[in-house]
């Protein structure tokens, strides 16, 4: 097993304790790098019981409407620094909504086989439900995936529920022996044209169910993306001082967290050239912001009662920085402030020495930011729950242990709805 199956494999063996039945379609032994996550096929009648499987051992369940009977679980690897996400249909079917669909999951798992720790598919129809992932989906993009083709090749037959099914689609150019032939062998150029042949003659067959599949898909989405059921995500604030790397953590967590993600500025301490112009009538500008902020703090509590991981760079506790030398006008901008939106789930500070944060951005002196330091440092006096990140490490580092963070939050129940997700 690879570092990062440690935690399926223990996911595995809950599946079967519960008695559920499933077998991996891609993925097992280390070929999740291939497509980036692992692929389970689980009899419709288990569904619920393996969320409960999977919840117990520490994945949770995302929001992704519009994906036919697509479920999707994630959980976080500390040890490897790494997601596992786990992608759990309901029947071997193809497109975007599983619109063309090839076989129910009852006759595939009559068939499967236990092997090393996990159960797979029949050697044939692996073979065969490969095949058409690469042709209906149009999924042989590299090296990799061909090599995991040519190996299910050879030891494929053309027996099985999904064979028959490829058998009736073929052109009469095209035999179902040549196509275990010149997989096994590595005969891209051929296979190319002959998943191509396959894949038109698929479509033509079936574009009028397929289309009423994929319609009707795109029509319950839309009804779970307006009624959630009580979803609830994580609101996470990163602090700190200009060059303890807010910006690169933020924008790194966006695209390496598998959950749907929102990130917002607050820039509380950073004056526009509109709230400029603003300034000039009394007030005014201190409305501006309260709006400004206001606006944001409610986009960030919907985007959180959707299941969404919500990241601000920065938050209206910057507010609180300088109030200790504010006079009467600035301490009550800053109580505003700070009521314009509420406590995240989550306060992340970013800390490093102000010598490095100057080498790395240089906009403000060091004493400056040393004294910006210890005021952000200062804050876990007034904010429950503040972790503090050691940011003098690399930026690899300083991710993974905000991974880790993020994830620990997550797991101990300040998202419920995550492990609810889209119904199958």
């Amino acid at each position: 097993m690879t570092a990062r199956s440690a935690l399926v494999a223990a996911a595995f063996r809950t599946l079967d304790a519960a008695g559920v039945s499933w077998a991996v379609l891609r993925g097992a032994d280390g070929e999740q790098d291939i497509g980036g996550d692992i692929d389970l096929l689980v009899a419709p009648g288990d569904a619920e019981a393996l969320a409960a499987a999977l919840a117990a051992a520490g994945f949770v369940q995302t929001r992704r409407p519009g994906h036919g009977s697509h479920r999707f679980f994630v959980a976080y690897d500390s040890s490897a620094g790494r997601w596992i996400e786990l992608d759990v249909v309901t029947r071997l079917g193809y497109g975007r909504h599983q619109e063309l669909v090839v076989s129910d999951a009852g006759a595939l798992l009559a068939r499967r086989r236990h092997n090393g720790g996990h159960w797979t598919l029949h050697p044939s129809d692996d073979f065969w439900a490969l095949l058409l992932h690469y042709s209906l989906d149009g999924a042989v993009k590299d090296e990799r995936k061909r090599e995991a083709l040519a190996r299910r090749a050879q030891a494929a037959d053309t027996d099985g529920p999904v064979a028959a099914e490829v058998q009736a689609h073929l052109s009469g150019s095209v035999d179902m022996d040549e196509l275990i032939s010149h997989g096994s062998r590595r005969d891209d150029e051929w296979i190319d044209a002959a998943l191509a042949d396959l894949a038109a003659g698929w479509w033509r067959r079936h574009r009028v169910t397929a289309s009423a599949r994929a319609a009707g898909d795109r029509v319950r989405a839309r009804v779970r993306r307006v009624t959630p059921a009580g979803a609830r995500g994580l609101v996470v604030a990163v602090l700190g001082p200009d060059g303890a790397g807010k910006s690169t953590l933020v924008a790194g967590l966006r695209n390496s967290v598998p959950l749907p993600t929102t990130t917002f500025y607050m820039g509380v301490l950073k004056t526009t050239d509109l709230a400029r112009r603003l300034r000039r009538v009394p007030g005014l500008m201190l409305i501006g912001r309260l709006v400004q902020f206001g606006t944001r703090g409610a986009a960030a509590k919907y985007h959180a009662r959707r299941g969404r991981l919500v990241l601000f760079d920065r938050y209206s506790y910057d507010a609180l920085l300088p109030v200790a030398r504010a006079g009467l006008r600035g301490r009550l901008s800053s109580s505003l402030i700070l009521r314009a939106c509420p406590a995240p789930d989550l306060t992340v500070v970013l800390d490093a020495p102000a010598e490095l944060m100057f080498q790395r951005k240089g906009e403000l002196g060091e004493e400056q930011l040393a004294d910006f330091r210890r005021r952000y440092l200062a804050l876990h006096e007034q904010i429950s729950g503040l972790v503090v990140l050691d940011a003098s490490r690399s930026a690899a580092d300083v991710h993974d242990a905000a991974t880790s963070v993020i994830w620990a939050a997550l797991t101990e129940g300040l998202t419920e709805g995550l492990t609810e997700g889209a119904a199958a």
